[in-house]
């Protein structure tokens, strides 16, 4: 059994989501900053798929894999936070 995050229903929602979002952005630097973020967040998504085959071989996460989850739930915060106070900018 493998473990695949990136191909996952809820990252897919989430990353579609983030990505209409930003495509919606008019402000040219905000929108750039976005995209960073979106494709540092895909990256460390395809890390932590990368790394799943530890998991089932010797029974543990590599530290590897913590370090992702941790960048991966900070920059999501990142995405929603820009997103956020974006939507509240321009409305």
């Amino acid at each position: 059994m493998s473990i695949n995050l990136e191909n996952s229903e809820k990252f897919q929602q989430d990353y579609n989501k983030y990505k209409t979002a930003i495509e919606a952005i008019e402000n040219e630097k905000i929108k750039k900053e976005m995209e960073i973020l979106l494709k540092q967040l895909v990256a460390e998504v395809k890390n932590i798929d990368s790394q799943h085959y530890q998991l089932f071989s010797k029974s543990s996460l590599p530290d590897v894999v913590n370090d992702s989850r941790y960048k991966i739930t900070n920059i999501r915060k990142k995405i929603e936070k820009t997103l956020k106070d974006y939507s509240r900018a321009f409305k």
